[in-house]
């Protein structure tokens, strides 16, 4: 299986879920979101860009086939 078969559906659950709340969508309104978060705020492009960063680097080495959470601690 080549990496371009991997897709993780939590990923696109959470990208949809923010793209909502951006967007207007009166179904789940911006505040809400922080409110539920355990940390209390909404993610930003700097927060995957450090899970990126990670995966590109030297101590990532050794981890094969995982799914990162990069969510706030929403699903835990």
């Amino acid at each position: 299986m080549s990496t371009a078969d991997v897709s993780s559906r939590s990923l696109a659950e959470l990208v949809s879920m923010m793209a909502a709340a951006v967007m207007g969508d009166d179904d789940v309104p911006p505040t809400d979101l922080m409110l539920n978060s355990p940390i209390s705020r909404v993610g930003v492009p700097d927060d995957i860009a450090r899970v990126v960063l990670f995966c590109a680097s030297d101590p990532s080495a050794f981890m094969t086939g995982s799914t990162l959470l990069a969510d706030g601690g929403d699903t835990a």
